[in-house]
């Protein structure tokens, strides 16, 4: 019997199979009009001379997202387009788990663009800490790898400005080809592979007291090359700085992160939007903006 062309591969082609349903399940129940192809990149994932396969398995170790992940980052992905310019705090118990959750919500930018025509640019926004911002770029970097090359295919052709170097011929485009499209509009400097430039390019650090100017000057600059700011607070702003002895209805960082964004930056006349993942219950003064998913 012959074997599989390429079987260090199997358990990441069954598991990109298994994501895609998972995404393709909840975006039907959540009313998004797209759906998640990935027999585009299975192709090179079963040729035995795959040049990026150890890169993959790594991914696939460390990356790979679960079901209840994939669930909440398309209801939030569908929160985000059918309320445009609202922007939120997931209430996730996921812990730990909420980063796969967290970097997901990057795929709310190709879908939302097929879907509205609307280009958004994603700033993923860490800890103060340049481990986590190191650890932040790393997972992204992985979840590209692994994910970055399905197909997002819309269910009907969507009335869209034309994207030349967005789209494939099918009409859909992947993660990768979108967010390298902003990153050359952007014109981040080259000179490290393109996973490598995309994850510094949409990650940044909180920085103390100067998160609205920040977020403000990324919003701008997206403006600048015709997209919408899409800002993720990732989970370490409410992992980061929790003490085991901390009262139960103490807000954490990310909180204090949302409190500190200027009221500019949140207004819905405001293009873009704000996400946050809380991996704990939210204070009771967050209710108006809380997305309970």
């Amino acid at each position: 019997m012959r074997s599989h062309p390429n079987d260090s591969m199997i358990p990441v082609i069954d598991h990109l199979q298994q994501m895609a349903e998972w995404f393709n399940s909840s975006a039907r129940d959540s009313g998004l009009d797209v759906a998640l192809d990935p027999r585009s990149c299975l192709p090179q994932l079963r040729n035995p001379g795959m040049f990026h396969a150890a890169d993959m398995m790594q991914a696939y170790e460390h990356c790979r997202v679960t079901e209840e992940q994939v669930g909440v980052a398309v209801r939030a992905i569908a929160r985000i387009i059918s309320q445009p310019r609202r922007s939120g705090l997931i209430d996730s118990k996921q812990d730990e788990g909420s980063a796969g959750t967290a970097i997901m919500l990057m795929f709310a930018c190709p879908v939302g663009f097929l879907i509205s025509g609307i280009r958004h640019a994603p700033l993923y926004l860490t800890a103060n800490e340049h481990r986590r911002l190191g650890e932040a770029r790393g997972k992204i970097r992985g979840f590209l790898r692994l994910y970055g090359d399905i197909g997002i295919i819309p269910s009907y052709p969507a009335a869209r400005p034309d994207a030349q170097g967005h789209t494939q011929d099918d009409g859909g485009l992947d993660l990768v080809t979108y967010l390298y499209g902003f990153l050359e509009a952007d014109r981040y400097p080259s000179g490290q592979d393109f996973l490598t430039e995309i994850a510094s390019a949409v990650t940044a650090r909180r920085m103390p007291g100067g998160l609205a100017p920040n977020l403000e000057a990324f919003r701008q600059r997206a403006n600048g090359n015709g997209y919408e700011q899409i800002v993720i607070l990732d989970h370490t702003l409410c992992a980061s700085g929790r003490s085991s002895g901390a009262a139960p209805s103490r807000p954490g960082p990310v909180l204090h992160a949302f409190a500190e964004i200027d009221a500019s930056i949140l207004d819905e006349t405001t293009p873009g939007v704000v996400v946050g993942i809380s991996s704990g219950t939210a204070a009771p003064s967050m209710q108006g903006p809380v997305w309970k998913l």
